[in-house]
């Protein structure tokens, strides 16, 4: 692995057993500065005992953890001041307002914080009107937006957010989406962990996919999608003879009158595209439409999950 300061963090060889269950199993991964990590995986893959060992809410059994350079179990109060983080369900004082709330927190950070910037985070995560309204009678959407305030309050430079985006109406994910690229564009290094694809899919550059506790990927999200199968939707003027053509170049496919669908076989789609299109117009067969549909992001990762699946019990 490369020097840890090289990633605003970094895991390493990181394994959990409790009650002789092992729930982490030599998970490594790395935190790119200013880019955003989407932590993938179904309920009990293990993403949220990652993120707590990450701020020391739970002790490895065995691996590292660091942080801007800091180990998190050496040095915790050094690494953990770069932090700010969102872990399970936020917990707040329902009889205090969401701004005294977070007045308290302010009070036991180590950076100076104001009023003006307490007002400012409310503002930000879509408080603005609510800052003075006491916390029980906040809906989960606007707990959730609470939790992200409290995380980005002191201005961390890495952010762990964990399922940030359950309760959240359109708008509210809409907003967190809109919210987290600024803070990434500014430089902030944020990990979400979430198991809702169309959301990692609009937010994150980089991804692990937990399952079983094993990290079972690690990139960018177009290597992912290249584990899905694409789609050719195809209609053309004379679909007996098309199904000629489709079967001399051994394709799989389903007919519906004049429309097919077509499961584009690995490799480069457009040159297939290219490929299917020269075959056609060479025998003759006008094509009325041909468009690809691409994999999408859950499509990739079931059919990765039940690659790995499949490897397991080999």
């Amino acid at each position: 692995m490369a020097d840890t300061t090289d990633y605003a963090a970094s895991v390493e060889h990181l394994s959990k057993k409790m009650h002789y269950v092992q729930i982490l199993k030599d998970v490594t991964f790395s935190v790119g500065k200013g880019r955003i990590l989407g932590l993938l995986g179904p309920n009990g893959a293990g993403k949220t005992t990652t993120l707590r060992i990450m701020v020391h809410l739970m002790r490895p059994t065995s691996g590292t953890v660091t942080i801007i350079g800091e180990d998190v179990e050496k040095n915790f109060t050094k690494a953990i001041a770069h932090v700010g983080a969102m872990i399970e369900a936020p917990e707040f004082y329902n009889y205090l307002t969401g701004f005294k709330n977070l007045r308290l927190l302010a009070d036991m950070s180590r950076k100076q914080i104001s009023n003006e910037d307490i007002n400012a985070v409310l503002n930000r995560v879509g408080l603005a009107n609510h800052g003075n309204a006491k916390v029980k009678t906040y809906s989960l959407g606007m707990r959730q937006r609470l939790g992200v305030a409290q995380a980005i309050l002191h201005k961390p430079e890495v952010l762990l957010l964990d399922e940030p985006i359950n309760g959240l109406d359109p708008a509210g994910a809409h907003d967190f989406r809109t919210l987290m690229s600024d803070l990434r564009d500014q430089g902030t290094s944020i990990v979400i962990s979430s198991h809702i694809l169309s959301d990692i899919q609009s937010l994150a550059d980089d991804l692990v996919v937990l399952q079983h506790g094993q990290v079972t990927y690690q990139g960018t999200m177009d290597e992912l999608i290249s584990h899905g199968t694409n789609h050719l939707t195809l209609i053309t003027a004379k679909p007996d003879d098309t199904v000629v053509i489709l079967q001399k170049l051994q394709m799989r496919y389903t007919r519906k009158a004049d429309t097919f669908d077509i499961e584009v076989p690995a490799g480069d789609p457009h040159a297939f595209q290219k490929q299917l299109a020269e075959e056609l117009f060479n025998a003759g067969i006008p094509v009325t439409t041909m468009q690809l549909k691409r994999a999408s992001l859950e499509e990739s990762f079931l059919a990765l999950t039940k690659e790995e699946g499949e490897k397991a019990n080999v």
